[in-house]
């Protein structure tokens, strides 16, 4: 009898990333596992039941009801300075009612279990760590069931003593962790956990591209795709003047159309609150470049979701992003691609599907540095594309085969990765 699956946790499809995954692991869920039972716990219920429109896939509320007594505690504790010593927020009733029927709970938030490299270690040196994540799985966990770490990037957690105890005590009893770069393969060897620890591509790389219904620009013009993050720059500055950047943003991309002739689109990724909306942080940079050339600058609308994105980037000469999903897209369609990166899990995805760092540039990078990486790129555009051709079904082959790994170990006796030969 196929399994039942319960996929947890992810914020919604207000982030194509997000969107990417679950549709991803739907693909590679529904290939290896025929007729299996999925259930896909989110915190935007509502909006992602009409994006997905698939009556087989079950939603589940993961929302804890806003007024739940512990919410106002946790607020009144961080007011009177108390803030390390927060309330664990309970599991949605619907999220337990699903854990009942479900025999494996798959993380698929990727980068859920990392912390923000601007994040000081004074202020988490005493902080407790909580996640619902962490209450899910040790639950399931307690109840004979599995456990599975999706698609992820995590580690270091040297900043947070006590995530790193509680974190490495859950990753050592996850029935399997599937990492998808080589920095969270290092990391957690070096703490002891490998047996239960494979490589395979992000399950982003198993969504296909759906198809271009905009109204894209019609321009003889090579194109620059470009994806730009405030979360990026929240990331990497401590309290980021956003208007700023954005005509700091805007001057590179004008440098850059001088120097090439290109025509420039922006691909928002991410539709949130301020300090984390592609679009709003996108208008800002068109308002900025549309100064000197209007009909040289397209700015995407929302609301196309992850596939049809994918399928817009596809056009695109080269793509310059800041959010790593919106990169994998690019990647996972032979679009040349270059990762603005904020985060580790960027520079390790560009070493997996490169082979090196060539094709990333940090976000805290000088401006004069982030040109040259973008020109650098463009006049190496085409060897690129080629590269990417050779490998873009290797990507997707393989992370397919994260199933068949997953297969292999559900149907063992034991439960346990030990012995077990999964293809990576």
């Amino acid at each position: 009898m196929a399994p039942t699956f319960l996929l947890h946790y992810l914020i919604g499809f207000k982030n194509y990333g997000c969107e990417a995954i679950l549709r991803g692991t739907v693909s590679i869920l529904r290939s290896s596992f025929p007729g299996c039972r999925i259930l896909y716990a989110t915190l935007s219920p509502e909006s992602d039941r009409k994006a997905l429109s698939d009556p087989s896939i079950e939603i589940v509320d993961a929302r804890t009801p806003r007024h739940h007594p512990y919410r106002y505690m946790n607020y009144g504790l961080r007011k009177i300075g108390l803030g390390n010593s927060q309330f664990e927020l309970p599991l949605s009733e619907d999220i337990l009612r699903a854990s009942d029927v479900a025999d494996v709970l798959v993380s698929i938030g990727g980068d859920l279990f990392t912390i923000p490299r601007c994040a000081s270690p004074e202020a988490l040196a005493e902080r407790t760590y909580t996640h619902p994540s962490l209450t899910l799985a040790n639950k399931m966990l307690s109840e004979g069931k599995d456990f599975v770490l999706w698609g992820v990037t995590s580690g270091p957690f040297e900043k947070w003593p006590d995530a790193k105890r509680k974190l490495l005590e859950l990753f050592s009893s996850a029935t399997l962790i599937t990492a998808r770069e080589e920095h969270t393969v290092s990391y957690l060897a070096s703490q002891g956990i490998s047996d239960n620890v494979r490589l395979f591509a992000d399950p982003a790389f198993a969504m296909d591209a759906g198809k271009v219904k905009t109204d894209f620009p019609q321009t003889s013009r090579s194109i620059l795709g470009v994806n730009l993050s405030p979360l990026s720059l929240k990331s990497c500055f401590s309290h980021p003047d956003l208007s700023s950047f954005a005509s700091q943003h805007a001057k590179i991309l004008r440098d850059f159309q001088i120097s090439t002739g290109c025509h420039i689109v922006l691909i928002p990724h991410v539709h949130d609150h301020i300090n984390n909306d592609d679009v709003s942080y996108l208008k800002s940079v068109w308002r900025n470049l549309a100064k000197n050339n209007a009909d040289s600058v397209t700015c995407v609308d929302w609301g196309m979701g992850a596939a049809d994105t994918k399928a817009v980037i596809g056009r695109c000469d080269l793509l310059f992003s800041a959010r790593m999903h919106c990169a994998v897209a690019g990647c996972s369609i032979a679009t040349p691609t270059v990762f603005f990166g904020y985060s580790s899990k960027a520079a390790g995805m560009c070493q997996f599907v490169y082979g090196s760092k060539t094709q990333h540039v940090d976000v805290s990078s000088d401006p004069s540095l982030i040109l040259k990486a973008l020109i650098y790129s463009w006049k190496n555009r085409h060897a690129i594309k080629v590269r990417l051709n050779a490998k873009s079904q290797f990507l997707k082959s393989n992370s397919l085969s994260a199933g068949t790994c997953l297969k292999s170990i559900l149907s063992s006796s034991s439960s346990t990765i030990k012995g077990v030969s999964c293809l990576t």
